[in-house]
């Protein structure tokens, strides 16, 4: 399935389609192309055969089918097994799930319950909303991912409802054995059962493609939009070789010749350097050709995971970037590739899952990963030992302590809650059962519950690609009458941000608004009450690509207090 990466907005695109008439124009074109990526787990790194097993209930899969062909219990059985084959035949067509025999050393189990679309209607119009050969379908269900080992360990068991809208293309079909059950006329694709068996296809096969991201380093094909000059080889002959480069680097990417493109770019980010250097003829504007050169330049480090040469890239895009509608669309939308390394960066040196390791047994610290792209003269970090199983608050039990005072204690339910339950309306529920019945508790009633051994506690904080404050619920990595640092994890889609608050704050601090080499600065600003800290950040004792230094900080802030 292909993923889509625009360098662009709704304002970007809007400023695009404006001809200036003063000055040159940037606009984007776009070209599709695999490109390799790092998974943004890296926790997964040593797993390499990942098998995808889809279960769907039966009452949704026996909507679909015409009543001659369920007469009795062996023909039930025979429709879902033939349901299975088609779907596992499916997910081998899409390169979802290997083609050959492999043994897997990692399982992931995609459960979907209760699943139903329709095609959306706009009330007023009475039409379909989608775009042209496509139409829009309002879905609704429950689907639920459980990631195992071969030895049987779950690393985790999340679920999500699934309450949305999505454009299906007209053209997208799913052929397969099953077809021959479906209600109406399978051999023409027509029909509201077959449009719910499409439909339902296309649900699974992107859960499956946004979990593979996730945690298999591969080959992903990306639609991408690179900048270029409006009409530049008949008016500003001297700025076609931006057009000349984007077709040149797509060419090269499409080979599939590498999966490091640190050698790959050098020779386009020096031509783009020294593009910026270039002296141009007065009717020229330099903020348009600069936005243009920066946008490139952050998609050129995206590919070559260097996050510090992009985080001056945006910079400097920033300041040329054009407004439109109150927003920086180019400098916005480039903004997203600096968010998908983050997320690598995040976890390049979290102990790794061991293949094959059994409940109880510690993950594997694997060597860590640096930037290579870029050369530092700095003094080496020093490695901090803090252990956060040692710090960690000491939990006994599940139990749920909601705003009003009340503490109920039961049994978290992870088949509803593990993660979180996510509607269409971003509400975050948790599930817990007590006296034997379970009972669903929007984070918004919740102030803290335990679940695990650990404690997680809820406040509400806006993430760095969310469009609002909201209630998220965050791991307590420790905890002392100074401060308590905590972690984003417990989301479907957690960002593992490590954060501060201290008692009588009312927002959590990010120390990495920016990347890892803003922490520092953004720590001597939250902590400047605290001369001991302060002499370890000059020393850089902290190593900032690791947690644990994270809490190391807070800390050593609490013993010089």
């Amino acid at each position: 399935m292909k993923k889509s990466l625009l360098l662009f907005s709704t304002a970007a695109a809007l400023m695009a389609t404006s001809v200036e008439s003063s000055a040159q124009t940037v606009i984007y074109d776009k070209f599709t192309t695999p490109i390799y990526r790092r998974a943004s787990n890296q926790r997964f790194s040593n797993y390499k055969n990942i098998y995808y097993r889809v279960q769907v209930d039966s009452n949704t899969i026996f909507s679909m089918v015409d009543k001659k062909f369920l007469g009795d219990q062996a023909s039930r059985n025979n429709v879902l097994k033939v349901f299975n084959e088609s779907m596992q035949e499916e997910l081998k067509k899409s390169s979802l799930n290997p083609a050959t025999d492999a043994q897997p050393d990692l399982i992931v189990d995609c459960n979907l319950t209760g699943f139903s679309s329709k095609e959306s209607i706009n009330s007023a119009t009475g039409l379909n909303t989608g775009a042209a050969f496509k139409k829009d379908y309002e879905v609704e269900g429950a689907y639920r991912t459980t990631v195992r080992n071969m030895s049987g360990k779950v690393y985790y068991d999340k679920s999500i409802t699934l309450s949305s809208k999505r454009a299906i293309p007209d053209g997208e079909k799913v052929t397969g054995a099953f077809n021959a059950f479906i209600i109406g006329s399978p051999s023409f694709y027509t029909g509201t059962a077959y449009s719910n068996y499409r439909v339902l296809m296309n649900v699974i096969k992107e859960k499956i493609t946004d979990h593979q991201e996730e945690v298999v380093n591969r080959y992903v094909e990306k639609t991408i939009s690179l900048p270029y000059i409006y009409r530049a080889s008949k008016k500003y002959p001297e700025l076609t070789v931006i057009d000349s480069m984007n077709n040149a680097l797509v060419k090269e990417l499409k080979l599939k010749n590498a999966t490091d493109y640190a050698q790959l770019i050098q020779p386009y980010e020096a031509a783009y350097l020294q593009l910026l250097q270039k002296s141009f003829p007065e009717n020229y504007e330099r903020r348009p050709i600069n936005a243009a050169t920066y946008c490139s330049l952050v998609f050129l480090y995206y590919l070559s995971y260097d996050k510090d040469k992009m985080q001056t890239a945006l910079d400097s895009l920033y300041n040329y970037s054009s407004k439109a509608l109150g927003m920086r669309g180019d400098y916005n939308a480039a903004k997203l590739f600096k968010d998908e390394l983050e997320a690598y960066f995040a976890s390049v040196n979290v102990p790794k899952y061991r293949v094959g390791e059994r409940e109880g047994e510690q993950a594997q610290v694997t060597q860590t990963v640096t930037n290579t792209t870029t050369t530092s003269t700095s003094t080496p970090q020093a490695t901090t030992t803090v252990s956060l199983a040692a710090v960690r608050p000491a939990v006994q039990g599940s139990w749920i302590e909601l705003s009003n005072g009340d503490t109920i204690r039961g049994r978290y339910v992870p088949m509803k809650g593990m993660g979180s339950v996510i509607s269409f309306n971003m509400s975050t529920v948790l599930t817990f059962e007590s006296n034997g019945e379970a009972k669903n508790y929007k984070l918004s009633e919740v102030k803290s519950f335990a679940k695990n051994g650990r404690l997680y506690v809820v406040y509400k904080y806006k993430k760095p690609t969310g469009p609002g404050k909201k209630e998220l619920a965050f791991e307590v990595l420790y905890s002392s009458d100074k401060i308590k640092v905590v972690k984003e994890n417990f989301e479907e889609h957690p960002s593992n941000q490590v954060l501060f608050i201290r008692p009588g704050e009312a927002d959590l601090l990010n120390p990495d608004k920016g990347f890892v080499s803003d922490r520092s600065k953004t720590l001597r600003q939250y902590m400047q009450d605290s001369p001991a800290v302060l002499k370890k950040l000059d020393e850089k004792v902290y190593d900032f690509e690791k947690e644990e230094s994270l809490v190391q900080v807070a800390i050593d802030y609490t013993n010089s207090k």
